[in-house]
């Protein structure tokens, strides 16, 4: 065989044969390798999309890393929409804080200014009340006009030296609002000229500016009330306050039961008394809870806010100028009520007329206020207020209602000076 071999190997289909062969080795060597290598990489691509034992889907890498990036991104927004929540609250907060503190600066501020103008009208009550001789100081010296005015600049230096009397101080009004107060106060204005002119008389009295030397009507302040012109409107009567007190009662339709004027006509004579006469005797005869509070001496209202009755009413009108008199009147004279549990005309006694100084008896009755009554309306729990006026300003009933738990107290009253 080695010789056949040899002889035919220079022939060409030999050759051949022997590149067919090589050829045919090359490609199953080839085809067993690339055989070999997709075994490998099947065995390796089984082991890694193997299914899990539960027979759930195959989760992949890029799937796991997908899922962290979803998670971490969700809570970075969950942190930023917490952080914008705690932010707006802290602004909200801190909003309120400053609108808080805005009002109170305005109310602060308000309240200087009020007390600034407090002052400025206090400052020249007190010049004008030391020009007129009406001050004195600890040691009762009289204070004139320029130490005053002086003292004035210092509210310390006011409350330390000056000392005005209790009754020398005067409700702040301002300009008549209505007729009675036009009658009101353009008598008392009349009638202080009227005691300045008198003033170096031992007692001084008010005088009918009107009356002639020969029939003067003068009243001193331990003089009762004089209620006739009030019961007979003919009547002058003893002195010209009665009078003037008589003809703005009258004037008050709403006031009409006889109780109801007694009572209106007694405390307005001795308010009146006390503000012409200006002295203590007049000032003790006033009823405490009728005496001016601190408001009604610092701030400007009208004249007819001094004869109600109840100091919280009168604080709480001074503080609310809108409530105009035509409103007020008309609620308070109709439910305005005295409890007085006995038949009306007992409040007056009735005596005879004395005989004219000819012997003649002149028929004509005197009319005095019945003593008990007179003590019984000296009583602020006996004074009242009904429906009407309840419904119209239920706030100020209320404040009456307090008073009449409390009728002793006198809140913000000046101290008396002794």
């Amino acid at each position: 065989m080695t010789t056949v071999l040899a002889a035919d190997a220079g022939s060409p289909v030999l050759a051949t044969n022997q590149t067919t062969a090589t050829t045919t080795t090359t490609t199953t060597a080839a085809a067993d390798s690339q055989k070999k290598d997709k075994s490998t990489d099947k065995g390796t691509t089984s082991r890694r999309t193997a299914p899990p034992a539960d027979g759930s889907a195959p989760i992949r890498p890029l799937d796991k890393k997908r899922a962290r990036d979803r998670r971490a991104q969700q809570a970075l927004r969950d942190r930023t929409r917490s952080t914008i929540h705690n932010l707006s609250e802290q602004v909200t907060t801190l909003t309120r804080v400053v609108e808080r503190q805005s009002q109170e600066l305005s109310r602060l501020r308000a309240k200087l200014d009020g007390v600034s103008s407090e002052n400025a009208v206090l400052r020249k009550r007190v010049a004008a009340a030391a020009a007129n001789g009406l001050l004195t100081d600890i040691s009762g010296s009289p204070v004139d006009g320029s130490e005053a005015s002086a003292s004035a600049t210092s509210p310390h230096s006011v409350m330390s030296r000056l000392r005005p009397p209790t009754w020398k101080m005067t409700p702040l009004n301002s300009p008549p609002t209505c007729i009675a107060d036009q009658l009101f106060l353009g008598f008392v204005t009349a009638q202080r000229q009227i005691v300045s002119s008198q003033a170096s008389h031992t007692s001084p009295s008010v005088t009918s500016p009107t009356a002639s030397t020969t029939s003067t009507t003068t009243t001193s302040a331990s003089q009762p009330p004089d209620i006739a012109p009030l019961i007979d409107r003919n009547r002058r009567g003893t002195d010209e306050v009665s009078k003037v007190a008589s003809d703005v009662v009258r004037t008050y339709a709403e006031i009409e039961t006889l109780p109801k004027q007694i009572a209106v006509h007694f405390l307005m004579t001795h308010l009146l008394k006390w503000l012409v006469l200006l002295d203590e005797p007049s000032w003790n005869s006033v009823p405490v809870w009728l005496r001016p509070t601190l408001a009604q001496l610092t701030i400007e209202h009208p004249a007819w806010i001094d004869r109600i009755p109840w100091p919280a009413a009168r604080d709480y009108l001074v503080a609310h100028p809108e409530i105009s008199l035509d409103q007020f009147a008309i609620k308070y004279g109709t439910s305005l009520s005295i409890r007085w549990p006995y038949d009306p005309s007992m409040v007056v006694i009735v005596t005879p007329g004395l005989e004219s100084e000819h012997g003649e008896d002149n028929n004509i009755n005197d009319y005095l206020v019945n003593p008990i009554f007179e003590h019984h309306i000296a009583n602020l729990a006996n004074w009242d207020v009904g429906g009407a006026f309840r419904a119209a300003f239920p706030e100020m009933a209320r404040l009456i209602d307090e008073s009449q738990a409390q009728p002793s107290t006198q809140p913000d009253y000046l101290p008396a000076c002794g």
